[in-house]
C-alpha cells in the first residue's frame, strides 16, 4: 500500500476520533449555556473559520480576531486533532467569573458532563465499532494477551498459543506454520498455553508431531505436522517460532450478550487495557528498569506505524483497530493526571466532596504544569517511536 494512501487514512482515523472527542465537550457546553469561542478542525493558526451572525454564515479568514457570540468553525493549518475554546474564567487564573456564558458558572453537575463528555463519546463510539465487526464474525474475537495468567472478565473463553513469527528455514516454516497462526491441539492432544505447547516440543524431539491449527485473522483451519529440532540452537527453539497466547472470545451464548456484545467486548479491553498498565509499571518497578515503561508508550509516529501494519489486512481489522484507539484515548483521559480530562474531573470531585472549590491560580499552575510536561513527553515519544519502529515506518 502506498505510504501517501497510509498516510490520508491515518489522519482520517486520528482526526475523526479527536473529532469525536472534542464533540463530546462540545455538545454538553452548548446544552448548558457555555460559550464555545471556537471549535476547531486540525491545530491552529487558523486557515478560515465560519460563524453564524443575525442568521447569516459570515467566512472569516486567518488568525484575525472575531467578535461574535456564536462559535466559530474553523479549519487549521496542522491538520492534526481538533480542539474547542470554552469560556472559562478558571481556565486563565482567576476567580472572577466573566459572566453567565462562563462555564465555570455553571452547576456542577453541568460542568462533570462537560469535562467527561469527550471519554464518554469516545468509548460508546468504540462500542458502535465493536458491535459490527463482532457481528461480521459471528460474535466472536481473538485478542492476544501479554499478561501472563490474565482472564478477561467477560464472555466465554478459550485460550491457545499462536504463533507471532516464524524464523526462515526453520522446521516451523517448513511445516507451513505462519503468523496469527493459532495451535488448537498437538497429537490430539488441546492445548490451552504457550507454556504447554512447548513442553510437548520437549517431549517430542525429532519426532512428527501433528497439529490442528486454526488462523485467528482468517479463521480457516488446517493440518501440519511439525518436526522439533534437537539440533537447533536452544536461543532459536525447537521449531523457529516466537509464541505468544490467543483468547478466543465468545458472546454469542444468547440473544442478550449479542445485542450487547459491544458493550461487553468494550468493557473488555478497558480493563485489559488497565491491566497492561499496572503490569507494564509493576515489571518496571519489579526490576528497576525504566526502559520497560518508555518501550510500551506510544504517541502518533506509533501509531501511524501500526496503521501502516494493519492497512493491508483489510476494512474490518482498521475499524477495529480504529475502535481500540477510540478506546485508549477514552482511557488516557480518564486517568487522574493534571491537563488532561481525568486530573480536571478531580477538581470538579474536590468541589463535590467539600462544597468548595480549589483556588483558581492553583489549578490554573496544576493544569499549567501538565500541559508542559505532556507537550515535552510528546516530543519525546516522537523521537523514540521513529527510532523504535523506523524500520516499519520506511518501508517502502
Amino acid at each position: 500500500m502506498a505510504d501517501i494512501l497510509v498516510i490520508l487514512i491515518f489522519l482520517f482515523v486520528i482526526n475523526l476520533i479527536a473529532f469525536i472527542h472534542e464533540w463530546g465537550h462540545f455538545y454538553p457546553a452548548r446544552k448548558a449555556g457555555a460559550k464555545v469561542i471556537e471549535f476547531g478542525f486540525g491545530l491552529p493558526p487558523r486557515i478560515f473559520g465560519v460563524y453564524k451572525e443575525n442568521g447569516k454564515w459570515v467566512f472569516v479568514l486567518g488568525n484575525k480576531e472575531v467578535k461574535t457570540e456564536s462559535t466559530i468553525f474553523s479549519v487549521n493549518w496542522l491538520p492534526f486533532g481538533a480542539f474547542n475554546n470554552i469560556l472559562s474564567s478558571r481556565e486563565t487564573g482567576s476567580d472572577q467569573s466573566q459572566g453567565d456564558q462562563d462555564f465555570d458558572s455553571k452547576p456542577l453537575l453541568n460542568r462533570f458532563l462537560v469535562i467527561s463528555g469527550g471519554i464518554i463519546v469516545n468509548f460508546l463510539f468504540a462500542v458502535l465499532i465493536f458491535y459490527f465487526v463482532l457481528a461480521s464474525q459471528g460474535f466472536s474475537s481473538w485478542q492476544t494477551v501479554g499478561i501472563p495468567g490474565y482472564s478477561f472478565p467477560y464472555g466465554q473463553q478459550n485460550v491457545y498459543p499462536i504463533v507471532v513469527g516464524v524464523t526462515d528455514d526453520s522446521p516451523a516454516q517448513k511445516a507451513g506454520l505462519s503468523q496469527y497462526d493459532a495451535i488448537v491441539s498437538a497429537e490430539g492432544q488441546k492445548l490451552d498455553s504457550a507454556s504447554g505447547f512447548i513442553n510437548v516440543l520437549k517431549s517430542n524431539q525429532d519426532k512428527e508431531i501433528h497439529l490442528d491449527i486454526i488462523n485467528v485473522k482468517t479463521n480457516a483451519t488446517k493440518t501440519a505436522i511439525v518436526i522439533p529440532d534437537s539440533k537447533r540452537e536452544p536461543s532459536k527453539g525447537l521449531i523457529g517460532a516466537s509464541l505468544m497466547e490467543a483468547v478466543q472470545i465468545n458472546y454469542n451464548s444468547n440473544i442478550l450478550t449479542k445485542i450487547g456484545s459491544g458493550f461487553i467486548h468494550g468493557a473488555n479491553m478497558f480493563n485489559y487495557v488497565g491491566a497492561s498498565l499496572k503490569y507494564v509499571f509493576g515489571t518496571a518497578f519489579a526490576k528497576k528498569d525504566a526502559s520497560i515503561i518508555s518501550e510500551n508508550m506510544a504517541g502518533p509516529v506509533a501509531l501511524y506505524a501500526i496503521v501502516k501494519m494493519v492497512a493491508p489486512e483489510g476494512a474490518k481489522e482498521l475499524f477495529n483497530l480504529t475502535a481500540l484507539i477510540s478506546l485508549l484515548i477514552a482511557f488516557t483521559n480518564l486517568l487522574p493526571l493534571p491537563a488532561m480530562d481525568g486530573g480536571r474531573l478531580v477538581f470538579l470531585l474536590y468541589e463535590a466532596i467539600f462544597k468548595k472549590r480549589i483556588p483558581a491560580h492553583i489549578e490554573y499552575r496544576i493544569n499549567s504544569i501538565g500541559l508542559i510536561f505532556f507537550l515535552c513527553l510528546g516530543v519525546f515519544l516522537i523521537f523514540k517511536d521513529f527510532f523504535q519502529f523506523k524500520n516499519i515506518i520506511l518501508k517502502k
